[in-house]
């Protein structure tokens, strides 16, 4: 019986997603960073909807009213500081919890669910 090889899973190929962490920082994984462009930009505006409860991010070039978009440690993904924001709303993280991103074109803004 000969060798067989290993042909390891291509990262980007995973579904778009976003990660809140207890610690209030979201996370943005690789494959949602390609697929909404979100390496063009430094900023992200964060959003609400109390009725749907449903978290929307619109990123931004603007600095007024933004957090900032940074790189993530291993370079792949994009992070977030959103604890006041998820404080203000009372939005409760105890364990890691992870959203499908997709995008809303009527508010233009990007949603997870």
């Amino acid at each position: 019986m000969g060798f067989k090889e290993y042909v390891p899973q291509e990262t980007l190929d995973r579904e778009a997603t976003i990660t809140i962490l207890p610690t209030g920082v979201m996370s943005i994984n690789a494959a949602a960073v390609e697929e909404y462009c979100l390496e063009d930009f430094t900023r992200v505006v964060l959003l609400y909807d109390e009725e749907r409860k449903v978290i929307g991010l619109s990123p931004s070039y603007d600095a007024l009213g933004t957090l900032r978009l940074s790189l993530a440690g291993n370079g792949s993904g994009m992070v977030v500081p959103a604890k006041e924001f998820l404080d203000q709303f009372a939005f409760s993280v105890k364990e890691e919890e992870r959203y499908r991103v997709r995008y809303n074109e009527k508010e233009e803004v990007l949603e997870l669910v």
